[in-house]
């Protein structure tokens, strides 16, 4: 695999001094390999049909296999549609090694149908075993009930509405016997009606800064019911990231760790779907961990867009901490006024001071630590800061606009720290959650907003919850000023003003000419310029491509942007470029990580 053009030329430039670089575009080359395969395998799918595309890359299991043990399965309903119970319960039927029970435990469903269909499972197969609890415990109560159920050696997590492949059983028996106490496989998704299989996720063999960062482990994850017993099972309050905070701890007290690479599970999309919703929950249930003293999240990186909640986080956690802990040294500082401090105090004779300050901390939290990239001195001093607390086993807790991959003026050093612990994303709200924001806010001052216009402001004002905030403001002030209630012309009026701010604020073509002069590292003049060389051309292209995509220019209007060339060379850039998406995957991610630095210039 070749490296980056800003890669070589930096060889070439610097000489063995950037090697590190090189190498660390090769680990993150391999992290992304689980993504590049996905991709690869949704062209292979799209070109010879699903089910061929199985069959090539899982070869049949033709070995004989006589189980030693029982496989449990840990299943919580609640509700549950009766036809998706079913589905459920004829996949386990239809498995190829017949080692297995079926733990359920109902968290006091009110639909009599899910409940019936629950006790005549029972009477069809002893192997389904049903407790009906008197309250709903949520996700990682209900599944702990049914660990307590569990009589087999290993056990399996399962929804109640997904599907198993035949060869499931089979193949984590298999793994268990060999010594493995800790097991995942591959997985794909099915339609809500069962019959169309898809994305499927080819996952890597264990990798824990990958896990880290987000839970690639997923489906199926099944472990030896002593391990899981030793762990505490899933923790109530992480509903959401139940999982991923399960997974941690597995991989952390596991002693063999098995990927099966054959896709044995089959996740149905529905619209109440996690995937499917735009939430924060990772990220909330992350900051309640760092919270409450859980010491696996070291440090924790939240980020994600300009007013999306990142530094209401941190300051619950610093609540939080200060509420269980009087005595605990907390200190919160933004990156750039950890800049500007640590200039002051340099130049004033007094470094020690500022060391002593902030390696002292019990919990250090630091907002926006995106401003310390490209600051020698100053990075070279979080560092060391960093290293103390860490080995220290102080709580870190960092926030940026976007994740540490993609600062590019950061230090290697501090790049791969910043991974070390969990990686969460703060999404922007979904539709309900936005309904809810206006609403609330209404209530706040002492009114009711009719349905209509809620969902108005909610449909339309999506970027953050800050801007949806601000409109809310706007309308309920012109209600204080003009003496009206608020209605469908206000909250018009306040959501086309949003609107043309907002527009104000798209990239320009010279925005995105900088960005990508500085991820390239050529000068925009050669970029704009006459030069053919292949290292120009390829950065021309891709600035082309981008000024088109993020921009309402036409082809001639970007022709003149770029030393006055002809409409027709830019639709001849625009089809390479496209052309080479599609075949070069690290390509395609290089115009990503361009489109990101250029957004989060807005």
């Amino acid at each position: 695999m070749l490296f980056p053009l800003r890669v070589i030329r930096r060889i070439h430039r610097e000489g063995f001094r950037c090697i590190p670089e090189a190498i660390r575009f090769r680990i993150a080359l391999h992290r992304q390999r689980p993504f590049l395969q996905t991709e690869t395998a949704l062209r292979q799918a799209e070109e010879d049909g699903y089910q061929a595309f199985i069959r090539r890359h899982e070869a049949p299991l033709s070995a004989p296999f006589t189980p030693t043990m029982r496989l449990s399965f840990l299943i919580p309903t609640y509700n549950t549609p009766p036809e998706l119970l079913r589905a459920l319960a004829d996949s386990l039927l239809h498995q190829s090694c017949g080692a297995w029970e079926a733990c359920f435990y109902d968290g006091a469903s009110t639909r009599a149908d899910t409940r019936e269909l629950l006790q005549t499972l029972t009477q069809e197969d002893n192997r389904f075993r049903v407790t009906f609890g008197a309250e709903n415990r949520g996700i990682a109560g209900n599944t702990n009930a049914a660990l307590t159920m569990a009589t087999g050696k290993f056990v399996a997590l399962c929804d109640h509405d997904d599907l198993l492949a035949p060869d499931a059983v089979r193949c984590i028996l298999e793994a268990a016997q060999d010594g493995a106490d800790f097991v995942y496989t591959d997985e794909d998704k099915v339609s809500a009606d069962g019959t169309h299989f898809f994305e499927p996720h080819l996952k890597p063999d264990f990798a824990p800064d990958s896990l880290r960062s987000g839970n690639y482990i997923c489906h199926i994850t099944a472990a030896s019911r002593a391990l899981m017993n030793a762990v505490g099972g899933l923790r109530p309050g992480f509903d959401g990231s139940q999982d991923h905070d399960l997974a941690l701890r597995l991989s952390e007290n596991a002693t063999k760790i098995t990927h099966i690479p054959r896709i044995l599970y089959h996740w149905r999309m529905l619209d109440t779907s996690f995937s499917h919703q735009k939430a924060q929950t990772c990220a909330d249930a992350a900051a309640r961990a760092v919270a409450d003293g859980v010491g696996h999240y070291n440090p924790l990186f939240i980020y994600g867009d300009s007013g999306l909640g990142k530094t209401h986080l941190i300051y619950a956690i610093a609540h939080q901490i200060r509420t269980t802990r009087p005595s605990a040294k907390i200190i919160y500082i933004k990156g750039d006024d950890f800049i500007n401090e640590f200039i002051e105090l340099v130049r004033a004779g007094r470094g020690s001071e500022f060391r002593a300050k902030y390696r002292d901390a019990d919990l250090l939290l630091v907002d926006d630590v995106q401003f310390v990239a490209g600051k020698e001195q100053v990075q070279n001093e979080f560092f060391h800061t960093f290293n103390t607390l860490y080995e220290a086993g102080r709580q870190i807790v960092l926030t940026s606009d976007r994740p540490p991959s993609d600062m590019h003026l950061l230090d290697d050093r501090l790049r791969t720290r910043f991974e070390w612990g969990l990686l969460v994303d703060v999404q922007p709200p979904d539709f309900e959650t936005r309904l809810a924001i206006v609403k609330n806010k209404a209530a706040q001052w002492g009114t009711v907003i009719d349905d209509d216009i809620a969902k108005y402001i909610a449909e339309n004002v999506t970027s953050n919850v800050r801007q949806l905030e601000g409109t809310m403001n706007k309308i309920l002030a012109y209600r204080d000023l003009i003496g009206r209630e608020m209605d469908a012309d206000a909250a018009h009026r306040a959501v086309e003003d949003f609107m043309k701010k907002n527009a104000n604020l798209a990239p320009t073509a010279a925005m995105i000419i900088t960005e990508t002069s500085r991820y390239f590292g050529i000068d925009e003049e050669v970029i704009k310029g006459p030069s053919r060389s292949r290292e120009a051309v390829n950065a021309r292209q891709a600035a082309m491509y981008l000024v088109r995509r993020m921009t309402n220019l036409s082809t001639p209007d970007i022709g003149r942007e770029f030393g006055k060339r002809d409409h027709t060379t830019v639709l001849h850039s625009l089809e390479q470029i496209e052309k080479k998406m599609k075949s070069d995957p690290v390509f395609n991610q290089t115009i990503k990580e361009i489109t990101i630095n250029i957004n989060s210039k807005r």
